[in-house]
């Protein structure tokens, strides 16, 4: 048999061994839940990018559209100088000498030529031309841009010096046409001017006939060429800028034509259509991307899309296995909690088993010492004398009561532990049960040198009690015998048993004058096997049993047995016995 701090060391290391051991599975399954959990978020987030970069893609390509497929000869007109353009702040061509036009700023020496050109050209776009020559460098444009294209022919190209008109002629090609003075010119030119348009459209019809004589003498006119290899329109970062230029080689020169986008008004239009995707999102210029670093880049521009935080996403705190884990700690700690409380009741049932045996032992060891030398004295003729051997018989004959007595609670508890007590439940008058169990009582108070005294002068005449005269008798008995071991310094050698009538219970209390029962005793008193021999050497002999069973026996009988005293009462210990009155009426 383990002793007691064997047992809770045992199950402190088994407990500690499961409980470790559930605590790694509760939380690699719950790390395992966050991944999947994570998983799971960055997966939709990576969708809604996908997704994302995929609208603003579908939404710039119809203007990367648009510009690839503009004719060369556009960038050398005045068409778009009338036209607005959408994300498009200013159009522009650098020739092969690094010179930096724009047809929305046209320029002239003629005074009617300027005219239009100051009407044309508006003051922001000369403004932004000013900026653009700042901010660009045609070398390092021109390594940016991709080589080939493809070709255009014929393909009419239009000096840098177009614009640097001279006198009233001005030399104009439309759609890679030449345009000169027809009977048209005239009314198209009052439409433009009754309907406000720039007075420089005025001035592209000339007469055919000095539009000829220029030629004639070899002024400069556009020329057609053939075989132009056309890139393809590239955007580019400049400073927070972004541009949108194509090569254009003809023979051993190389142009570069494009247009200076309005980045903000695009960043914030791209924004705004994927909203309801990413909240949060922004767009960073990405002038140099890395191969590492591709999945967020928008195809048709440098631009990396940041997603930012996804506060949207559904929450994972309450998870279906979360909540499992937390039942299962649960019942785990309240088993662990049965687990010990039952430990606790087995080893200190144990241990009270364990001082019952040694009591029971301390109890038997003198009478049957006794027993056996007095027995052996008789039987060897040691005893001669009539009177000396009759002396030794009452000693073995009294000796024996406690004997039997103790026998008897054992016996009786026992059977009160298996179920198999069946007392003979009576109808017993109270007048004829005390004179029954008087005589043995007083024995017994006799035995210690104390008196019995019994007092009925609260008790009716014809109160009757529902009990059983055996199970009384051992009650009063075991009271009577822990009076007179506990009370035995008493100077009052008195016990007194005292008999009330209540409305519905007959009182059998038995009191002594002794020192009575301390708080600490009080609170295992009726607790069974609660005394060790220790405590038995150093108080009155016994095994703890007597009153245990004398409280069950009466319970068991429907009464019950407590203690009672206070500080203000008479010294020494009370204890009542409460016997449930007989209901004649109902029996019947």
């Amino acid at each position: 048999m383990f002793r007691p701090w064997q047992t809770a060391v045992a199950f402190t290391l088994c407990l500690a061994v499961v409980l470790t051991a559930l605590a790694w599975v509760s939380v690699t399954v719950l790390r395992l839940e966050r991944e999947q959990a994570t998983a799971q978020e960055q997966a939709a987030l990576e969708e809604n990018v996908r997704l994302a970069l995929w609208r603003m893609d579908s939404a710039v390509a119809p203007l990367l559209a648009r510009e690839n497929m503009r004719p060369i000869s556009d960038f050398n007109t005045l068409d778009l100088a009338w036209q607005q353009v959408p994300d498009v702040l200013l159009y522009c061509q650098i020739s092969p000498s690094g010179k930096l036009t724009s047809p929305q700023v046209p320029r002239g020496d003629s005074p009617q030529v300027m005219a239009g050109a100051a009407a044309a050209a508006k003051p922001e776009a000369v403004a932004r031309l000013g900026c653009l020559q700042e901010i660009c460098d045609p070398v390092e444009l021109l390594a940016k841009l991709p080589q080939g294209g493809t070709t255009a022919s014929p393909a009419v190209f239009v000096p840098d010096n177009l614009f640097d008109i001279k006198g009233d002629n001005v030399v104009r090609g439309v759609n890679g046409r030449m345009s000169g003075r027809n009977p048209e010119a005239a009314q198209q030119s009052q439409q433009a001017k009754n309907t406000g348009e720039y007075f420089a459209r005025a001035q592209l019809s000339v007469r055919n006939n000095d539009l000829n004589n220029k030629q004639a003498n070899g002024s400069t006119a556009p020329a057609a060429i053939e075989n132009a290899v056309i890139g393809v329109m590239t955007p580019l970062w400049r400073s927070s800028e972004l541009l949108l230029l194509r090569r254009v080689t003809q023979g051993d020169k190389t142009y570069m034509q494009g247009c200076w986008l309005d980045w903000p008004a695009m960043r914030a239009s791209l924004l705004d259509n994927v909203r309801d995707l990413l909240p949060l999102a922004e767009l960073e210029p990405a002038p140099s991307p890395t191969s590492d670093d591709q999945s967020r880049l928008m195809a048709a521009l440098p631009v990396r899309l940041a997603p930012g935080t996804i506060d949207w996403l559904p929450s994972q705190d309450a998870s279906p296995l979360g909540l499992s884990l937390g039942m299962a700690w649960a019942c785990v700690l309240l088993a662990v909690a049965a687990v010990a409380v039952l430990l606790l009741g087995v080893v200190a049932l144990s241990e009270r088993r364990s001082s019952f045996v040694s009591a029971v032992t301390h109890e038997l060891r003198t009478p049957l010492t006794t027993f056996r030398m007095y027995a052996e004295m008789l039987a060897d003729g040691m005893v001669t004398d009539p009177e000396s051997r009759r002396q030794y018989l009452d000693t073995l004959r009294i000796g024996g009561r406690p004997v039997t007595h103790l026998v008897e609670n054992v016996l009786s508890y026992a059977r009160l532990e298996r179920g198999s007590a069946r007392g003979q439940i009576e109808v017993v008058a109270v007048t004829e049960l005390l004179p029954r169990i008087e005589s043995r009582l007083r024995d017994r108070a006799a035995l210690a040198g104390m008196d019995l005294v019994v007092d009925t002068k609260a008790l009716a005449s014809n109160d009757r009690v529902l009990t059983d005269m055996a199970a009384v008798e051992q009650i009063l008995f075991n009271l009577l015998d822990n009076a007179c071991k506990y009370a035995a310094s008493a100077t009052d050698r008195r016990v007194h048993l005292q008999v009330e009538s209540q409305p519905k219970h007959v009182l059998l209390r038995v009191c002594d004058r002794g020192p009575g029962v301390s708080e600490q005793a009080r609170r295992r008193l009726f607790r069974p096997f609660s005394k060790s021999v220790v405590e038995a050497a150093h108080s009155a002999p016994g095994v703890g049993l007597g009153l245990a069973l004398s409280r069950r026996m009466a319970r068991a009988m429907g009464g019950e047995l407590r203690l009672e005293g206070d500080d203000a009462g008479p010294p020494g210990a009370r204890f009542t016995l409460a016997l449930p009155k007989a209901d004649l009426g109902k029996r019947g």
